[in-house]
């Protein structure tokens, strides 16, 4: 994927992703099939990549006023979904001079009830909301990247249809009802607000592999944020010409293969958002989805 794409087009001609907090040093910003949780006992985000996603990979930028910091070459960062899963898990956090210490966890959710405010982690598509109850995780099919400081949010929404069919139907395309139309996410973000002072140095450091191999350190510094992209997106070009048209209820339902599989029968759900101008989009665009939001993915690491 080039650098100056996601698989939502061209930098140029997408919205702007807003943010929450005015003093913070980091953004981190998730695209694609990646599902939010949070384990409210430890403080901790998790974002759960779809690892099992066909023809993606997992894109990850960091950038300081719009200059590229990390990865400055090929070597500092695989994104095939097969390394991506060896490597997991990750954590990507703050090291104020103690490394990875469990006292210093103080991830939050901005609003995760509430789904009218453009900014509320409510705006994400809540699976559990929607169906009612906690659902059992397909844990094989995702690799967690742990993130026990910041605040979660929307960062961009979009109106879509919400419909809803039966597991085991042949063509849930053509035979799903429609709900209605919802505003929800197309980009979650968290916003990181530590920064270094005169008697404390503070970092910001990925490190996968149960921590033994360190991505990046960098440092935190008032009024210089980093802004880190995540894009689960699929490997451009999907399609020369644009004669092979990508499905976007298809694309929507492998959020589905991050749980356990659902009885015959059973109601399953599918948002789908507008389709973006040929010219500027190669797949179907995201919408941010979410999990629980008091048990996490099922642990911390």
């Amino acid at each position: 994927m080039r650098r100056e794409e996601t698989h939502h087009g061209p930098a140029s001609q997408r919205p702007t992703p807003a943010t929450l907090r005015t003093a913070r040093t980091a953004t981190i910003q998730f695209d694609g099939l990646i599902l939010g949780a949070y384990n409210q006992g430890k403080r901790l985000y998790q974002a759960g990549v779809h690892v099992e996603a066909e023809h993606h990979h997992l894109v990850i930028t960091v950038t300081q006023n719009k200059k590229l910091v990390w990865p400055k070459n090929p070597s500092e960062w695989d994104s095939e979904l097969g390394t991506v899963k060896t490597l997991a898990p990750f954590w990507l956090f703050v090291d104020s001079g103690d490394g990875l210490n469990p006292k210093a966890f103080d991830a939050s959710l901005h609003k995760p009830h509430d789904t009218t405010d453009p900014l509320a982690f409510g705006k994400l598509f809540s699976f559990v909301r929607q169906h009612g109850r906690e659902l059992p995780l397909n844990t094989a099919a995702f690799a967690v990247f742990n993130i026990p400081q910041g605040t979660a949010y929307s960062a961009l929404n979009d109106n879509a249809k919400l419909k809803e069919f039966k597991k085991g139907d042949p063509d849930p395309a053509s035979s799903a009802t429609s709900l209605g139309e919802i505003n929800v996410s197309t980009i979650g973000a968290i916003d990181i607000e530590d920064a270094s002072d005169e008697k404390t140095k503070r970092e910001l450091v990925l490190v996968g592999a149960g921590g033994k191999r360190e991505f990046f350190r960098l440092p935190l510094v008032a009024g210089a944020p980093y802004e880190i992209k995540m894009d689960n997106g699929p490997i451009l070009p999907i399609r020369p010409h644009h004669h092979d048209p990508v499905n976007p209820v298809k694309h929507f339902l492998q959020y589905y293969e991050l749980f356990s599989p659902f009885n015959r029968g059973e109601k399953q759900f599918i948002v789908e958002l507008p389709p973006h101008p040929v010219e500027s989009e190669d797949s179907p665009p995201c919408v941010g989805s979410s999990g629980s939001t008091t048990g996490g993915l099922g642990g911390g690491g």
